[in-house]
């Protein structure tokens, strides 16, 4: 047999070998690259369009696997979620975020179509750190149904750290007060709540009961709540404080602002 045919013929074979395996995976040198929608409101996120669709057909006893990454660009608040267009039958699927190629790093994780009994929410939320992240998703027919054929829409959207927290100071003529503004409400409804008090406190110590306020804890005694909505502040005798929000998923991020007060000039 002359080699051009055993070559199709082994390509035939290895295509074949590929289609019946139950699970698939997108090689990990071949990783697709999705742009993520970036934009400055929560409100805005229903207005946006999938980042990534792919076909799938499961058949029982199937697994679809899908695996891609995308970038964030600046520190973030990122929303995922995701759809299922449907041909013929039913399914579900689940998304998981990580923060490594290997997926040992997992960030959070969702699931979309069929579902009867809730494993992970409908959509996941958090605060990221600049950088790629990864996602692989998982659809399988649903009981009932003996296929699921349908497009896999995944949807992932971001709010640059700098528009979730647009903030406003004005100090007097003296510069021995400021008076701050901050709306706390670009997230909208995936806003829990918001936190501020003097000093300059590190983003290590976001998630530490001991200095911000949870929701059955007191925190450091120096924490005021602030409303999910536009607040008006004021502070004095302090060069520095920090304002905190905390989204519906508890994911939590923390700013430190400088009050241009200057030290008091008392003998």
């Amino acid at each position: 047999m002359k080699l051009w045919k055993k070559g199709i013929i082994l390509g035939m074979v290895v295509a074949l070998a590929i289609v019946c395996v139950p699970e698939m995976y997108v090689k990990a040198d071949g990783v697709p690259t999705v742009k993520a929608s970036v934009i400055s409101s929560a409100n805005l996120i229903e207005d946006q369009s999938a980042v990534r669709s792919v076909p799938v057909t499961v058949n029982p006893g199937e697994k679809a696997k899908d695996f891609f990454r995308f970038t964030v660009k600046k520190d973030s608040w990122v929303y995922v979620a995701g759809s299922l267009t449907l041909n013929d039958g039913n399914g579900i699927t689940e998304c998981h975020v990580y923060r490594d190629e290997a997926r040992t790093k997992e960030v959070g994780a969702t699931e979309w179509g069929d579902v009867i009994v809730p494993v992970y929410p409908e959509q996941f939320t958090t605060f990221l750190k600049k950088g790629t992240y990864y996602v692989e998703t998982t659809t399988t027919k649903t009981p009932g149904n003996s296929l699921c054929d349908a497009k896999v829409n995944t949807f992932i959207s971001t709010i640059p750290i700098k528009k979730v927290f647009t903030v406003s100071v004005k100090n007097d003529k003296k510069k021995q007060k400021a008076k701050i503004t901050w709306n706390a409400n670009v997230l909208g409804a995936y806003a829990k709540q918001a936190q501020y008090q003097p000093g300059n406190i590190s983003l290590t110590k976001v998630n530490d009961s001991h200095v911000w306020k949870i929701r059955y804890g007191t925190g450091s005694g120096k924490c005021k709540s602030l409303k999910i909505g536009k607040n008006k502040f004021k502070v004095s005798k302090v060069k520095k404080c920090t304002i905190m929000l905390e989204d519906t998923n508890g994911s939590r991020w923390s700013v430190v602002l400088n009050t241009g007060i200057k030290s008091s000039n008392k003998k």
